[in-house]
């Protein structure tokens, strides 16, 4: 279950740089025992670029350690055929492909701010002081 919460008001700034030039947006996610709760927060284009590449490269670099893996075993022989390499790389492939969401949620976490469902309604903290106040003027009172 993913559960949307819209009742937050949000600077007309990037979350991440506090630039003026807020275009896009960036999930943040966090597990509640109910499911997931989701909040899109506002992100300039360069800061966009600068996660989806983030996200690019952990992709990238968890393939190559995959690849890397199938290697070393086929070199010790306990994957003794091609297409049975080629087969387990691209099994192992497509489990890491799905695991976009996560890594673009832990680059947000890590990058933005967190989503803190433990309160009695969730707060967003973003590690930009200047934004953080910002948006706590605009949103005196946890929702």
């Amino acid at each position: 279950m993913r559960n949307q919460i819209d009742a937050y008001q949000f600077p007309t700034a990037c979350s991440r740089c506090n630039a003026q030039c807020a275009t896009k947006d960036w999930e943040l996610a966090a597990s509640t025992p109910e499911g997931t709760l989701l909040i899109k927060v506002p992100l300039g284009e360069a800061c966009a670029k600068k996660l989806r590449t983030q996200v690019i490269l952990r992709l990238v670099q968890i393939n190559l350690g995959i690849y890397a893996l199938i290697y070393l075993l086929s070199l010790a022989g306990m994957l003794d055929s091609w297409y049975l390499n080629i087969a387990v790389a691209l099994l192992f492939t497509a489990a890491s492909l799905t695991s976009i969401a996560n890594l673009r949620h832990s680059i947000g976490s890590k990058e933005i701010g967190v989503l803190n469902p433990t309160a009695a309604q969730p707060v967003v903290a973003f590690h930009n002081p200047d934004y953080q106040q910002k948006f706590t003027s605009l949103n005196p009172e946890p929702l």
